[in-house]
């Protein structure tokens, strides 16, 4: 494989690992992203095939279907029928291929490049440290989204900043770039209507706020991401933000914190607004 990738052909720059191949890669990956691998590990995106294609609840709301790779095994080079039985909503559900039962659905390679396009990283001019802000590269070259159906790596810039509604209006999305790669898996409906499918488009009071914000980069924690932005307590109603009734606090609270408004801790205010 090293041979056929340093030839100078055009066909070599077409070589594509297999999904074992690409797993095998990540276990050295760790050998120097230790932190990045343990929180990757904490986290949601570590989940495994049967824990996605075998959720019982989940299978039973929705059908499987093909686009399910899109996201959840985007390396796995057959289709979804190759990999369940049944493809329906009454169980009980098997893996074709036991083996996989632990293996990642979201490695890491599908939301970083091995080898990724631009700029190489310059040492600071030190004569000058005014300007070792402004002269750093802005880009995050290494971060992209793996496209199953194309079969390559999008940068962040080459994604679209998708134009969301609440009811009609307008939304202000993150100007952030990452939020452009969070949203083509925790994506919206055909209508792109906020929190419709697996959407957390912020909106309320978060509105623009971008999902690195809250949600640490591998592990995905928001323990403490209230205090990065606010103090002890809110600087409107004096009260301590994390033990406002949202889904910060309580799983089961109605008022996802994705979402929330003033109104949905203070319904008083409603009325007096009106």
């Amino acid at each position: 494989m090293v041979f056929t990738h340093m030839k100078t052909d055009v066909a070599s720059e077409n070589l594509r690992m297999t999904e074992l191949q690409l797993l095998q890669t990540m276990e050295r990956c760790k050998n120097c992203h230790e932190s990045e691998f343990t929180n990757w590990k904490s986290g949601g995106h570590s989940a495994g095939y049967a824990d996605i294609f075998l959720h019982e609840t989940h299978n039973k709301t929705e059908q499987l279907n093909g686009d399910c790779l899109r996201c959840h095994g985007m390396f796995y080079e057959k289709t979804t029928a190759d990999l369940v039985d049944p493809i329906s909503q009454q169980g009980p559900w098997k893996l074709i291929e036991p083996e996989k039962t632990r293996q990642p659905v979201i490695p890491c390679m599908a939301c970083h490049q091995i080898h990724a396009p631009g700029e190489t990283v310059r040492q600071p001019d030190f004569a000058n440290p005014n300007n070792i802000f402004y002269a750093r590269n802005l880009t995050k070259n290494s971060v992209g989204f793996y496209s199953r159906h194309e079969k390559k790596h999008f940068q962040l810039e080459q994604l679209p900043r998708p134009d969301m509604v609440l009811f009609g209006d307008t939304v202000q999305t993150p100007a952030d770039p990452v939020y452009r790669l969070c949203v083509q898996c925790h994506a919206p409906s055909v209508w792109h209507e906020v929190g419709t499918s697996d959407d957390h488009t912020p909106v309320g009071v978060h509105q623009g706020i971008s999902c690195n914000a809250c949600h640490e980069p591998h592990s995905n924690n928001q323990r403490n991401s209230c205090d990065k932005c606010h103090s002890d307590v809110s600087k409107n109603c004096r009260l301590d933000v994390r033990t406002m009734n949202t889904t910060y606090a309580n799983p089961a609270s109605s008022n996802d914190i994705h979402f929330v408004g003033c109104v949905n801790c203070h319904p008083d205010q409603k009325k007096k607004s009106n």
